[in-house]
């Protein structure tokens, strides 16, 4: 839980990891927040000492009013992060991961996906969104059962090849909802629930 490009020192950390295990392959997932051009102007510079890494972009919708809604933050421009995929893929490297957490509100174009991403250069991974406080307060369609979430990703999943993408579907195992080991969001509303005490 957090967000690695308002801290620098994550990059200092992968390097200092780097040293000692040259074949380690960070991964940065990041909702490419405003105010974060020096950390990725300084990854674009260091990412070819890396044998690979894995970068995701957490996108959620195609549409600007529901990312907003859904990350309640100023971000980057689909855009810009589109141009900064360019400058930072390299041929025979892992492809840029675009995720969207979805539900059945969620508006995933492919034809708009196509108009600001190369697909030789971007995967689409497509996972539920995790039914934490701030989910079902905000009325998002969360799903019950493992069989319905599948499905419905798969539907999905075959729109957005028709526009290029290769496409990964996510699906943790539900029990994890239970012990709330699936979502750092989670994890915390348990223990403010709990006036901060951890419990057994």
């Amino acid at each position: 839980m957090g967000e690695p490009s308002l801290n620098m020192n994550v990059l200092k950390a992968m390097e200092i990891i780097h040293n000692r295990f040259e074949n380690y392959i960070p991964c940065i997932a990041t909702i490419a927040p405003v105010g974060s051009d020096r950390f990725f102007g300084r990854l674009l510079k260091i990412k070819d000492r890396f044998v690979d890494i894995q970068l995701q972009f957490s996108i959620n919708s195609t549409d600007e009013n529901i990312r907003d809604f859904i990350m309640p933050a100023r971000k980057l421009s689909l855009e810009w992060i589109a141009d900064y995929i360019e400058r930072f893929y390299s041929h025979g490297k892992r492809k840029v991961v675009l995720n969207f957490a979805v539900d059945r509100k969620n508006l995933l174009d492919g034809k708009k996906l196509k108009d600001i991403f190369n697909p030789d250069k971007a995967i689409v991974k497509l996972t539920p969104i995790n039914p934490t406080f701030s989910a079902r307060k905000n009325n998002f369609d969360i799903y019950s059962s493992y069989n319905e979430i599948r499905q419905y990703l798969i539907e999905l999943q075959r729109e957005i090849e028709l526009s290029g993408f290769e496409t990964i579907i996510s699906i943790g195992d539900l029990r994890e909802n239970l012990v709330l080991s699936n979502c750092g969001q989670i994890s915390m509303q348990r223990l403010k629930r709990h006036e901060g005490k951890l419990i057994g």
